[in-house]
């Protein structure tokens, strides 16, 4: 959640020691009687820091600051009861006591970790022994990072640079220094956490595993096309859509031994979506992939179609063998990726077709909404809970995927600027552009010359708020059903959009 209102930042920490320990307090108090069954969702944690500063009667400039402490006086007591040597130290470049501090946290057994993203601190979490998080930084960046790990059910504490400004920042050290020495007694209940999941997710393609996933279901182990297709399917990925489909399972089997047949349809899920990767990248002449090449820059296109063609084979392969039954909602869903990869592919040969934004909307509808949804579906097919739900994923799915996919354009447009996508940027901005500024916006250009643009036709802040807006919707659909459903639909949208 943006914690902006109007042209007010509400990510200022309070001046003085006096008026900190005062919210820090009520947050204490505000958070002893709260439930630790689930992390608190953002909107929760708004309302209850807007409590804590009329109760200490600050301003409402502090918010971010109050939600920081809200979220420390939940997790406090689950964050000490974890081994030091199992937990994670995210610490901002600027920091003027960064070594002192870094030199602490390695003697004490902590995972460093210098960063200011979500990405790296998630990928830590799923592949490393961490289970509890201390992290120091600008409030702007916790928010960022926190909302999705206390998603995840890790607890969390986060302490805000004194100053604001990305040079020679400075923290409370007494704080500090006490947070990352201090452990506590174990705690009686933990709140519901995901991490298991998530680490699964990026298990289930690890050598070994893959390797017994897939017994008895490869035609040829051994000749060069599976060996190349299962390189890249183990091969780097954030597993999202395979932790989608595990984390759905769960929440309607909570109590069940973890299914192998929902485990091969995370399979199933994650080699349709790497095969879509080697055609996109493919069609869209891509040079990067995870941060390497990718996979027709190194063994060549007709090698890198047929492993595309390969995976998708493996995926159906996979879905036969968990629930046959399933074949026609991922076929259906396979049908609709193309068809929407289509759209796009036949917008760019003939960019005189007006680009309209209710066309780019249904394309990220069939490209990414489409996979969302066959995530979560098949899972709850499996776990005998998608008839009465059917519709509800579907419209949550919708919602979801869309944000998520215009959360991405957002993200990255700097980069694609340099190519023509229909993105719903460029819709946005074809819509009010004059006729000189759309000639810019049909060809490749700098920048420079798309920041100009779009900054004149105001597209950034129409593109958020329409993200923001799918983002209401979805949390919509997630109150509208309380219990597993509501929850997992919760989880997902803090998860993935943050």
């Amino acid at each position: 959640m943006e914690l902006h209102s109007g042209q007010t930042s509400l990510h200022e920490v309070p001046p003085t020691e006096d008026i900190r320990e005062l919210v820090w307090a009520e947050a204490l108090t505000a958070l002893h009687e709260i439930s630790r069954t689930r992390a608190l969702r953002q909107a929760e944690l708004e309302e209850i820091a807007r409590n804590i500063l009329r109760a200490v009667q600050q301003d409402e400039r502090f918010l971010g600051h109050a939600m920081v402490m809200a979220n420390n006086a939940f997790w406090l007591d689950q964050f000490l009861a974890v081994p030091r040597s199992q937990r994670l130290l995210l610490l901002p470049r600027c920091l003027v006591n960064l070594p002192e501090i870094r030199a602490t946290g390695e003697r004490l057994g902590y995972k460093i970790c210098v960063a200011e993203g979500s990405p790296e601190v998630v990928q830590l979490l799923a592949h490393e022994n961490v289970n509890a998080i201390l992290g120091i930084g600008c409030l702007d960046s916790l928010e960022k990072i926190f909302s999705k790990v206390s998603a995840l059910g890790t607890p969390s504490i986060a302490i805000p640079l004194s100053e604001a400004g990305c040079v020679a920042t400075r923290v409370d050290m007494r704080l500090a220094n006490w947070l990352i020495e201090s452990e506590g007694a174990a705690v009686a209940h933990r709140t519901q956490t995901y991490l298991p999941l998530l680490r699964m997710a990026h298990s289930l393609f690890d050598t070994d595993l893959l390797d017994a996933m897939l017994s008895g279901l490869l035609p040829n182990e051994s000749d060069p096309t599976t060996q190349l297709s299962l390189e890249w399917l183990r091969g780097s990925g954030k597993r999202l859509r395979p932790f989608f489909t595990l984390a759905a399972w769960r929440a309607f089997c909570p109590d069940a031994e973890m299914s192998g047949t929902a485990q091969r349809l995370a399979l199933a899920v994650e080699a349709f979506h790497k095969a879509s990767l080697v055609h996109d990248d493919i069609e869209d002449d891509e040079d990067d992939r995870y941060g390497e090449l990718p996979l027709h820059r190194t063994h060549g296109v007709p090698v890198a179609i047929n492993i595309g063609d390969y995976l998708i084979g493996l995926g159906y392969r996979l879905v036969a063998s968990a629930d046959a039954d399933l074949l026609p909602l991922f076929s259906v869903t396979q049908m609709k990726l193309t068809q929407g990869q289509g759209m796009e592919l036949f917008w760019r040969k003939d960019r005189s077709v007006p680009l309209e934004l209710a066309n780019v909307l249904r394309c990220c509808n069939l490209k990414t909404s489409a996979a969302f949804e066959v995530s979560l579906a098949s899972a709850l097919t499996l776990a005998g809970a998608y008839v009465p739900h059917a519709d509800a994923v579907k419209v949550f799915s919708r919602h979801l995927g869309t944000a998520f996919q215009l959360k991405n354009d957002i993200d990255g447009y700097r980069v694609d600027s340099q190519r023509v996508h229909p993105t719903v940027l460029l819709a946005l901005a074809l819509e009010r552009a004059s006729v000189a500024d759309k000639e810019i916006l049909l060809r490749p250009g700098s920048p420079e010359e798309i920041d100009a643009i779009y900054a004149r036709y105001g597209v950034m802040e129409r593109a958020n708020a329409l993200a923001q807006k799918l983002k209401t919707h979805a949390i919509e659909v997630a109150e509208q059903h309380p219990g597993p459903l509501g929850d997992l639909f919760h989880f997902l949208v803090e998860t993935v959009l943050g």
